[in-house]
Order: C-alpha cells, then structure tokens, then sequence
C-alpha cells in the first residue's frame, strides 16, 4: 500500500479482504482516512506527507503520526509527481484520466507530471492494451518490460513442441492407419492416393503394404472392391514408379477400358 501511495474506497470494496485489511491497520494507526470531499483516500502514515500539501484542508481519521525519517515539506508540484509514480509502478497501463479521476485532480495537472516521468525515462505512453483510448495509455517501463516477458513467455508455451508420442499418435490418426481413422466404400482407395501424392514407392508396396494399411476393405491385390477401378479410372494417381520431377498416370482397370493410354505399374494390371 505505500508502494501504491494510496488507495480508494472504491478499489479497497472492490477486492475481497481488503476491507478488513484495512481496518486492522488502521486500528493499529498505521493508515489513515484523508477525507477532502470525493474520492475519500486510505494513506500510509509514512506517505502521509505527501498528501498535506494536496489536500491541506482534509481531515485524517484516524490520526497517525508520522515516523520522524519520513518527515518533510513536499511541494505542491513535486508531491504529485511522487503521487503519480506510485500508482504508476503498481497499476499497470493506465490513462492520465483514471489517475485523476482517483484523485479528483484536473487532468491537466497528472499531464504535467506525467511528462515529468516521461523526461526521466520512468513512464512511458503507447497503448498497451486492446481498446484502449486514442489519448494513450501510461506505464512505468519496468513494469512494462515484465508484462512483455509474460507476454512472450505465454505465447511461447502455446506452441511449445508435443511430446513425441503425442506427435507420432496424431500421424497415425493422420495417415489413417489407426482402426478408427481406416477409410471404407468406393471413395478410401482414391482419398488415400491423393493424401499421398507425391510419396515415392515400390509398385508392389502399394497393394501389399501401403493401401491394405489405410483401407479397411482392401482385398489381397490392394482393390477396395471390384467396381473402384472403373470408378477411379483415368484420374491421376501416383504411380510406385514415378520420380520427383516424372508423373505417370495409374490405370486401375484392364487397357481397353481406360478412356486414355496409360503405362500400368508392371505385373499388377
């Protein structure tokens, strides 16, 4: 709280236990009310000084006294300043408007000690959060440097590398090798061929290893059934004996059924 230099009612309602934090303490008399009107404000009794040359008419309830170290005649100016730098350090991203509203200052006057700040290299202006106000928003840059680590370090975590069996379940899944993901009917053999287009091969690995794998209703010769060669004839389909930079169309039915001239994989048509 006197990092803070002070607190509203409002914000000491607005959190659960604040409340009766702050009744023991000021049972204690080491925080007081400073009445002047609105808002009302709780103050250490170590930065009260700051506060008399604020609010030289305000009553303190209840009254505390000062340790004789933190004793001093602040200029009206320079308490601001300090005001300003404390709630700065413990708010985050904030605008000129929200610290004088707390305070019930013009907003002209936490301008002035804004660009205080900011000349000293302690505040800095940008908006910093979604939505925020076209006037900017103020933060002290240390503060803002550590939410920017947060920041980066949350976004680092959501795409962190899975572990290696987590990647290796979801290419099997993928690739539809798991009994769940195998394809059936008449559209498996030629969804298969597609998704791997491009992949090089033995010719005879095709109908052996690769398509039985990934189709639940593949017979020995690696058809689905017997009308699929008709029906996925003179599509393009990659061949076990074609190269990078080669295409070579696969016709899955006899010769004179094809509707073009095709090179069948030697031995399995």
């Amino acid at each position: 709280m006197s990092w803070l230099t002070f607190l509203t009612d409002t914000e000491v309602q607005r959190q659960p236990g604040w409340a009766e934090l702050i009744d023991n303490l000021a049972q204690q008399r080491r925080v007081t009310r400073v009445a002047s009107g609105e808002p009302t404000l709780w103050v250490t009794a170590e930065r009260l000084p700051l506060f008399r040359p604020l609010f030289p008419q305000a009553a303190n309830t209840p009254p505390v006294e000062v340790p004789e170290t933190y004793e001093k005649d602040w200029v009206r100016e320079d308490a601001v300043v300090e005001v300003v730098r404390g709630r700065l350090e413990g708010l985050g991203p904030t605008t000129s408007a929200a610290i004088a509203a707390s305070l019930g200052f013009p907003v002209s006057s936490i301008e002035s000690a804004l660009a205080v700040l900011q000349a000293e290299g302690f505040a800095m202006r940008g908006q910093f959060t979604l939505g925020a106000a076209a006037e900017g928003e103020w933060c002290e840059r240390r503060l803002l440097a550590r939410i920017h680590r947060y920041t980066v370090k949350r976004l680092r975590a959501e795409i962190e590398p899975v572990e290696a069996r987590d990647f290796l379940r979801f290419l099997f899944e993928w690739q539809r090798v798991t009994s769940e993901g195998r394809m059936e009917g008449p559209d498996a053999v030629g969804a298969i061929l597609g998704q791997l287009e491009g992949f090089e091969a033995p010719a005879s690995a095709w109908e052996t290893e690769i398509l039985p794998t990934e189709s639940a209703n593949t017979n020995q010769r690696g058809w689905t059934s017997s009308a699929w060669p008709d029906a996925t004839c003179g599509r393009d389909l990659p061949d076990g004996r074609a190269t990078r930079n080669e295409t070579q169309h696969l016709c899955a039915a006899p010769r004179s059924s094809c509707s073009r001239d095709v090179t069948p994989a030697s031995g399995h048509l």
